[in-house]
């Protein structure tokens, strides 16, 4: 049985009673004061800081009924015999005839060149049939028994054919070859590259000014068959004739509508035909009569539903128009039988053009009108020459909505020079006009991307649009050393061809010798090098396009650069002032310096200023800064062309007269004991009278005393000009501080005063739980009394034997409760010691005297009871 005992005493003092207030003490020690932050340290340092009118033209103005409907003109719908978007293939454009492009028209219209055909030794030059133009060459007929072909862009000859008769009607382009008949009765078929004959064919009918219409294998021709006049289709390039068909006393070129394979054509005699391209039949014959002849080509709409022919009577009588259902076997759509009338006098023998919005007519006064083409009500009408009243003999052409027609300037054509004009077809109003100064323009008129070509009675063939382009835009410069570096803009126009290249010249100004370069069309900078500081050089750029050069942008530039940074720049302070020295620069840019700039700024407000100094300059000071702020300032110089870059800051702070700081050591007798600084600085206090003094600048110090390891004096004091600051280091008064820690050294302490006091208090909770198992009752042990526990037990627990040697120390017995004897017998016991006497150990002696008398009371019973 386990017996629980109370009222055990607690075990007698000793070393280890007071060992965990010992660990408890150690580790409240060793914390800082203020916990865990580190103590003073020193602050941070601040951180610093579109067309020109015709002159006089004029615009009739008449009651406009409201706008009708009208036709478009889908590019898709065009049959494929269209001239390209580079070329003029065929007289008014193409099969239909309708003088429509698909070229915009030139964006000026200036003269870029002009060229005259050969003359014959005995006799003149005329060009009075159409030009026509692909692939940047133009081909031009003539009456000189020649056809000749141009550069486009120069108008230089690049061949030349002769022909048996002169060549009145325009030729034709079709896949590379060039096809056009002449006054002696052939068709010569060419090679459009080369001028290289490849057939000539017999037409027996001599050229009356109609052109030949080619279509695919095949070309349509006028000519004299079964002794009469007649359209025939010839083969290409053999020339076999396929059919012919009599047309009556033909004039007109014929035009075509290949999808619904017919052909039309008109006559002298008022008479309009449509027969099929394929045999040559004819489908249906309209007639005006006999005093209307068509000297015009039938007009087809893109949209190939009307075909348009106009009859003209005598001059300034008038004539009809007529439209023709192209899908009804050419039934009469609509037809005004008094066209004097309606537009007040007869209509030009050149052709009538189609825009997208209006079919347009030139008079033979002058004028220009325009119908709606889908019922023919009257649209506009305007004079563009005002006061001229001649006829208009050149077919006008229409390109994105713009009219080019040349208006003569004589009453007749073929003389007196002319005028082209570009006007809206919304309304007539002039976009742009030339004046033609040579012979008067009676042919059709050729376009494309970049100009409009025209061929005058004189024999000159006249390019307009192709212009040298305007001169670069916002020309700049950036001097550098020795250099200059340019950038521009492309011109607003290029002349109506593309730009080949840029054309730069420099050279001293204003009279040096220009050296010149060019770079690519697509360049818009250069850098000229190798220049002379300080001298004046003009530059020049200009835009080139096969024109040759545009008009000059130019500017005047001075190569060089700012001044480098000012020498041996450094400071001097003084009493109340900061003053800044310097040498000039070593190198100027190329400019003399006219200048310097001192910037500079103060630690107490951080304002900064610029202060200017003449160029002679080489020194500034500032005056009234206050007491101890620091200084800052930099220089730089100035020539004509920039200020320099600054030199490096240089900084101080200006003072009045020192102070002096005076420490006093007290007492003197702990003199050697002590380390004295003031600002990490040692000092020395003399042996005599523990004083030390020195001369101090202005401001704010700290002094600190140790002494074996300790901070035991930190204080911050300020020394004042011209005054004494005596500081006491008073040893025996001045509490004694705990040392100035980093926090690394700080966390190191609080760590182990941290394990001091946990160790502290883990040895007070094992004392207490044996001092438990002590109090507890346990079962006596063998030879012990009944309810007590044996001395050697009690002895056990507060101080185990020691054991001898070769053994093992016994295992203590777990607090609190009294183990029961081991089943083995138990082993030798060292010799109690020697018996305290009575009342001299305490409760605990008294405990152990009670049992010895007890067990000897107990003995002496036993020996006096006799054996049973």
């Amino acid at each position: 049985m386990k017996a629980r005992q109370k009222g055990l005493p607690p075990t007698s003092g000793g070393f280890s009673r007071w060992l965990p207030l010992l660990f408890l003490l150690v580790g409240m020690l060793l914390l800082p004061p203020g916990g865990l932050s580190p103590s003073h340290s020193t602050l941070a340092q601040p951180v610093y800081p579109g067309g020109v009118a015709a002159s006089g033209s004029s615009h009739v103005i008449r009651p406009v009924s409201s706008p009708e409907p009208v036709i478009s003109l889908p590019s898709t719908a065009r049959p494929t015999i269209q001239p390209p978007s580079d070329g003029w293939l065929l007289y008014q454009g193409g099969g239909l005839r309708d003088g429509w492009s698909a070229d915009s028209p030139p964006q000026t219209t200036q003269l870029a060149w002009s060229a005259h055909l050969p003359t014959p030794p005995a006799g003149t030059t005329t060009i009075s049939g159409g030009i026509v133009t692909s692939g940047g060459v133009v081909y031009v007929p003539s009456s000189s028994r020649a056809v000749v072909a141009l550069n486009g862009t120069t108008g230089a000859i690049l061949w030349s054919y002769a022909t048996n008769g002169s060549v009145a009607a325009a030729p034709a382009l079709d896949q590379g070859m060039l096809i056009f008949a002449d006054q002696a009765g052939k068709l010569y078929v060419l090679n459009s590259t080369t001028g290289g004959q490849i057939v000539v064919i017999p037409l027996g009918l001599p050229d009356n000014g109609a052109s030949p219409l080619p279509v695919g294998s095949a070309v349509l021709a006028p000519c004299l068959a079964n002794r009469h006049n007649s359209l025939c289709k010839f083969s290409l390039p053999s020339g076999t004739e396929v059919w012919n068909q009599s047309v009556g006393s033909f004039l007109s070129s014929p035009s075509i509508d290949p999808v619904l394979d017919m052909v039309y054509v008109s006559n002298t005699s008022g008479g309009v035909l449509g027969m099929s391209f394929s045999t040559g039949k004819v489908a249906w014959n309209y007639s005006f009569g006999p005093t209307l002849p068509i000297t015009s080509s039938p007009v087809i709409s893109p949209s190939r539903e009307l075909v348009y022919a106009f009859a003209s009577q005598a001059s300034t009588s008038g004539g009809d128009l007529a439209a023709f259902n192209e899908t009804l076997n050419g039934s009469l759509f609509m037809k005004h039988p008094r066209f004097e009338d309606f537009l007040g006098f007869g209509v030009s023998s050149a052709a009538p053009v189609l825009s997208s919005n209006a079919l347009l007519m030139a008079t033979e006064l002058g004028t220009v009108y325009a119908v709606n083409p889908s019922n023919g009500s009257y649209l506009w009408e305007v004079h563009p020459w005002a006061g001229n009243t001649n006829e208009i003999c050149a077919s006008p052409l229409v390109a994105n909505n713009a009219l080019l027609v040349d208006i003569p300037g004589s009453s007749s054509c073929g003389s007196g020079g002319s005028q082209l004009f570009e006007l809206s077809t919304v309304d007539g109003h002039t976009l742009s006009h030339i004046s033609i100064v040579n012979g008067s323009v009676d042919a059709g008129l050729a376009i494309t991307n970049t100009a409009v070509y025209l061929g005058a009675n004189d024999g000159t063939v006249l390019a307009v649009g192709i212009d040298p382009p305007s001169a670069p835009r916002n020309l700049a410069v950036t001097p550098a050393n020795t250099s200059l570096d340019l950038s521009w803009s492309p011109p607003a126009s290029d002349g109506g061809q593309a730009l080949s290249q840029y054309a730069i010249s420099w050279g001293v100004s204003p009279s040096g010798q220009l050296l010149s370069t060019t770079v690519s069309n697509t360049t818009l900078s250069h850098l000229i090098t190798g220049l002379t500081d300080g001298l004046p050089y003009v530059v020049i750029v200009e835009a080139v396009n096969g024109q040759g050069p545009s008009t000059e942008a130019s500017l005047v530039a001075t190569p060089g650069s700012v001044p480098w940074p000012p020498q041996g720049v450094k400071d001097v302070l003084a009493q109340d002032s900061f003053s800044l020295l310097w040498s000039p620069p070593a190198e100027n840019g190329g400019f003399a310096v006219t200048s310097y700039v001192v910037h500079w700024w103060n630690a107490s407000k951080w304002q900064h200023h610029n202060t200017t100094l003449s160029a002679t300059a080489t020194s500034w000071t500032q005056t009234g800064i206050p007491d101890g702020v620091e200084v800052f300032a930099q220089v730089a110089a100035v020539n004509s062309w920039n200020r320099g870059n600054y030199s490096g800051v240089v900084e101080g702070a200006p003072y009045l007269a020192p102070g002096v700081l005076t420490l006093v050591v007290n007492p003197a007798s702990v003199r050697p004991n002590i380390h004295l600084t003031v600002q990490g600085v040692a000092v020395t206090v003399p042996v005599g009278n523990g004083t030390a003094s020195s001369p101090y600048l202005p401001g704010t110090y700290w002094v600190n005393a140790s002494a074996s390891g300790y901070q035991i004096f930190d204080k911050a004091v300020t020394v004042s000009s011209a005054k004494t600051t005596v500081v006491y280091v008073n040893l025996t008064v001045a509490p004694r501080n705990p040392f100035s820690l980093s926090t690394l050294q700080i966390a190191v302490i609080s760590a182990v005063a941290v394990v001091a006091i946990i160790l502290g208090l883990l040895v007070i909770g094992t004392r207490y739980r044996r001092l438990r198992a002590i109090a507890e009752p346990e079962e006596e042990e063998e030879g012990g009394g009944e309810g007590g526990i044996s001395e050697s037990r009690a002895r056990a627990i507060l101080q185990p034997a020691t054991p001898a040697e070769g053994e093992e120390a016994p295992a203590l017995p777990e607090p609190g409760y009294a183990e029961e004897a081991p089943a083995a017998p138990p082993e030798p016991q060292p010799e109690a010691p020697e018996e305290e006497p009575e009342g001299t150990g305490g409760r605990l002696g008294d405990y152990f005297a009670r049992r010895r008398a007890e067990k000897e009371t107990l003995k002496n019973s036993e020996k006096n009871t006799p054996e049973e």
